[in-house]
């Protein structure tokens, strides 16, 4: 499918030994649908979390719907979130964000946005937030919508050549082969089941 081939039938893993992680299932195993987002999506949006230093009793902020808005969702309810507001517009993902323990939805953009949040945190704003989607828009949302002291945990890949808001404040925290690593182990102690696979259909369902 792409120049680096993969996804496909084989692929050659430079460093295996330090970014690899084995699993004990088959080819036929009910789980191997999930295998997809336990490596991609789920690694990201938990990365997002961990980033954003989410914590038990936090309130925290999902900025974007898509797959890894959505693991993001599944990864502060995990943390011990205590108000996960999700930020999106696509009804199907709202619908998952929900089940996944969003607990307040903001489907405004911009300053209206930033109102919503504001009034759902009493003004106060949000502990911890989750930048996925990589617009300048979205990232000075992701600012705005941070109290004093919070932190945004930006997963997402720029779309744009000029950035609005201080981005120079930002280090850019990539997923790397050693981290997803670590999150296989942590995901595979009998907490990854699979209806953890639905963020990635949903998000490529053409919606």
């Amino acid at each position: 499918m792409s120049d680096n081939g993969a996804p496909v039938e084989g692929v050659r893993v430079p460093q295996a030994d330090g970014t690899l992680f084995a699993l004990p299932v088959t080819a036929d195993t009910a789980l191997m649908a999930s295998l997809l987002t336990l490596s991609d999506v789920m690694g990201t949006g938990h990365h997002a979390a961990v980033s954003a230093k989410v914590r038990s009793g936090k309130v925290v902020a999902v900025v974007g719907d898509g797959a890894v808005g959505l693991c993001g969702v599944i990864a502060a309810r995990r943390l011990g979130a205590d108000q996960i507001i999700m930020l999106g517009r696509h009804a199907d993902h709202i619908a998952l964000a929900k089940e996944f323990g969003a607990t307040d939805i903001v489907s405004e953009r911009g300053a209206a946005a930033v109102e919503h949040v504001k009034r759902l945190t009493r003004g106060v704003r949000a502990h911890s937030v989750l930048e996925r989607v990589g617009h300048g828009e979205s990232i000075l949302t992701a600012i705005q919508i941070t109290r004093p002291g919070g932190v945004v945990g930006r997963v997402s890949v720029p779309q744009e050549e000029e950035m609005r808001g201080s981005l120079s404040a930002f280090s850019v925290r990539r997923r790397c082969g050693p981290i997803s690593k670590n999150y296989c182990r942590t995901f595979w102690k009998g907490e990854f089941t699979r209806a953890c696979v639905r963020p990635y259909r949903a998000t490529r369902s053409g919606s």
